[in-house]
């Protein structure tokens, strides 16, 4: 088995490899390309740094992205219908989507196509998974579309007899301490 090949890979892929002398990945002579341990490690050591870090950034930016565009869309029909839709979901359909969908989305990248033509490194693959999953992580948790309220009615304390009254006998009190 090569350690590189993804579970969902065929069969086919891997004999059309083996009769390319292995070459799928590689254009180096077949005794070069041998991996040892110490180049694993590191192999798997880069590509799971270089994961976090896409998987962060990207998760970052489509989260900014989103809110820029929450603020740029702010008002409009359309904006206030999405707001009512994703405000109507339960929250057990929104912790799914949000723990299931980018781990899968992460795995159909990782696994790309079958074709030897078509495979890359571990490192690529990796960091092309982190990056499709960081985003969608920003996208599903980043800030919904709104707030949307009923309009809320705002009234001023001292606007009414009994608050002027009130403010006149603090004001007196106050100052009298003062004077004191």
């Amino acid at each position: 088995g090569d350690p590189d090949a993804c579970p969902a890979e065929s069969k086919d892929a891997a004999a059309a490899d083996d009769v390319a002398g292995g070459r799928g990945r590689s254009a180096l002579p077949a005794e070069k390309a041998q991996p040892g341990p110490l180049r694993d490690t590191l192999v798997l050591t880069l590509s799971t740094v270089m994961a976090l870090v896409a998987a962060a950034v990207s998760a970052f930016f489509s989260s900014s992205v989103l809110a820029a565009i929450n603020q740029h869309l702010h008002g409009l029909e359309a904006h206030r219908w999405l707001g009512q839709i994703l405000g109507g979901m339960p929250l057990e359909v929104t912790l799914a989507a949000l723990f299931l969908l980018p781990p899968a989305v992460a795995i159909l990248c990782a696994c790309g196509s079958a074709s030897p033509q078509a495979r890359y490194s571990r490192p690529r693959r990796a960091s092309t998974a982190a990056i499709a999953g960081g985003l969608l992580i920003g996208l599903l948790a980043g800030p919904a579309p709104g707030p949307y309220t009923d309009i809320v009615s705002d009234k001023d304390v001292l606007s009414t007899e009994g608050g002027q009254r009130y403010a006149r006998k603090k004001y007196s009190q106050l100052a009298a301490e003062g004077a004191t």
